[in-house]
Order: C-alpha cells, then structure tokens, then sequence
C-alpha cells in the first residue's frame, strides 16, 4: 500500500516537473525571439538617427530649439535602449556561463 502511494506521488511529481519545464522553455524561446526583435528595432532606430544627421549635415536642425529638442530625444531614447539591451545581454551571456 505503502509502495503504491509512493509510486503515485513520485509519477505525479514527475508530471508536475515536465510540465514546468516545457514552459520554462517555451518562455525562454519567447524572450530570445523579443530580444531579436528589440535589437532589429533598436537597429532601425539608429539607421533613423543617421539619416536625420545626413540630413542635417550642417547641424541646422539639431541646433534649432523646437526640432533640436526633439533631435535630442530621440537619440537619448536610442542610446538608453542600447544600453539597456547591452545590459540584458551581458546578464544572459554571464548566466549562461554559470550553467
């Protein structure tokens, strides 16, 4: 009697473990694929940032108060969500290595 409880505990378990598993998983995949996606924004952010500074080659907008302002913005989004997906990945890359 006793075996067979034991036996029913441990299947159950066991169950319960497999399933907490697959969804680790499955969050994991989700986050790398959000990841992708926040560098290929942050990517088109920077292209954003170099055409508006080709386009203003002489410093003409960027130094205009009502558009400068906006200019600024934009590039201090664009460096802080580097620099937080630089952050990110330096955490992921150091707690894999713990693995």
């Amino acid at each position: 009697m006793l075996n067979t409880l034991l036996i029913l505990v441990i299947l159950g378990l066991s169950y319960v473990i497999y399933n907490l598993l697959n969804k680790v998983e499955k969050y994991e995949e989700r986050i790398l694929s959000k990841t992708d996606d926040v560098q290929i924004l942050l990517l088109q952010f920077r292209n954003i940032l170099d055409k508006m500074k080709d386009i203003d080659n002489k410093k003409i907008f960027e130094s205009d108060d009502e558009v400068g302002v906006t200019f600024e913005m934009l590039k201090n989004l664009i460096e802080a969500n580097e620099n937080l997906l630089e952050q990110y990945i330096n955490e992921d890359d150091s707690s894999s290595d713990g693995r």
